[in-house]
């Protein structure tokens, strides 16, 4: 995907509003800021005669990854772990059946 640089808008554009209050970017706008139905703008604060409107950075999963903490077992957990461990729910599962 090309970079806004690259698609960089070298004049000013206006973008209408509508009855309900809704702002109609221009196709041009929308393709180079890569906006698409839902995305949402954050509105500055007017100062005198102008206000800046840009979109909100685009963000990715990997972005807060260090705010999730992987709980840790202590130790590494191999396949036989695994299959020891279902096979003595499935016992345990057996026996309540009997029971009831």
């Amino acid at each position: 995907m090309p970079s806004r640089k690259e698609n960089a808008i070298t004049h000013k554009m206006l973008a209408a509003i509508t009855g309900e209050g809704q702002i109609t970017l221009p196709a041009e706008l929308r393709k180079v800021w890569d906006l698409n139905p839902g995305d949402q703008f954050a509105f500055d604060p007017p100062g005198a005669n102008s206000s800046t409107i840009e979109p909100p950075r685009k963000h990715s999963i990997f972005d807060r990854l260090d705010e999730f903490k992987l709980f840790s077992l202590g130790r590494p957990l191999s396949q036989q772990n695994i299959e020891d461990s279902i096979s003595e729910a499935m016992n345990e599962q057996e026996e309540r059946s009997r029971r009831g």
